[in-house]
């Protein structure tokens, strides 16, 4: 009996990610980008969930405008599918990691990305401070590798 309410219940969370997502429309530049990056998303996909994607990234565009798409969140909500979890969840997930865990790293202007390289730094300083100076020696800048990291939360 339980099954069958939770049956029941998966037309209903559908419908609300619908009815988030819908109501405003996508720039063409959002939608050609998410069409670009849906087919170099991860190889092990199948079309049934490549089409799934596609759903949740635009539906998340619609519902989040100010980040809209960026790269890496293909990867993020890829991972999600692949491991599993409905379009519903996906889209849920997708939008708690980029809320709660990479507040505005995915941001036009990415200021959550370069808040979060200062932190990372501030902690290599404090704790690694040889890498800190040999990645300095050899001109690196920390940036170059939390970028990658923090937009794809090593999904890629």
């Amino acid at each position: 009996e339980e099954e069958e309410g939770v049956q029941e219940e998966q037309p209903g969370k559908v419908n609300r990610i619908e009815e988030v997502a819908l109501p405003s429309p996508l720039p063409e530049s959002v939608q050609q980008a998410i069409d670009a990056d849906v087919p170099r998303t991860r190889d092990d996909i199948p079309d049934v969930q490549r089409a799934a994607l596609r759903r949740v990234l635009m539906a998340f565009a619609r519902f989040c405008p100010d980040v809209g798409y960026s790269q890496g969140l293909n990867h993020m909500a890829g991972v999600f599918l692949k491991l599993g979890f409905e379009e519903e969840e996906a889209f849920w997930m997708l939008a708690a990691v980029l809320e709660d865990l990479l507040p505005l790293c995915h941001t036009g202007n990415l200021s959550g990305l370069f808040r979060d390289t200062a932190v990372a730094h501030v902690l290599l300083q404090t704790f690694l401070p040889g890498l800190v100076e040999a990645l300095g020696a050899a001109g690196c800048q920390l940036l170059w590798f939390t970028t990658d990291y923090l937009l794809t939360l090593g999904t890629k």
